[in-house]
């Protein structure tokens, strides 16, 4: 899942992200935009065995360069 684009009700959804951190992680990404799931534990969003337990799941794309 897109850290930049997953809508806040699936985020609630992921074991260990309850709807507050969710919206937290939304904050953060409209804030700045997230470079990797390891954002969320340098900005304090997620504690680090959340974003390591769900290592597999999360990612975060960068976005599209316009094109020339």
């Amino acid at each position: 899942m897109d850290l930049n684009a997953v809508p806040e009700h699936v985020l609630a959804s992921l074991p260990g992200v309850d709807p507050y951190h969710a919206k937290l992680i939304v904050a953060a990404r409209q804030a700045c935009r997230l470079t990797s799931p390891e954002d969320l534990i340098t900005q304090g969003v997620l504690p680090a065995p959340t974003v390591r337990a769900l290592n597999e799941v999360l990612i975060a794309l960068s976005a599209a360069a316009p094109a020339p």
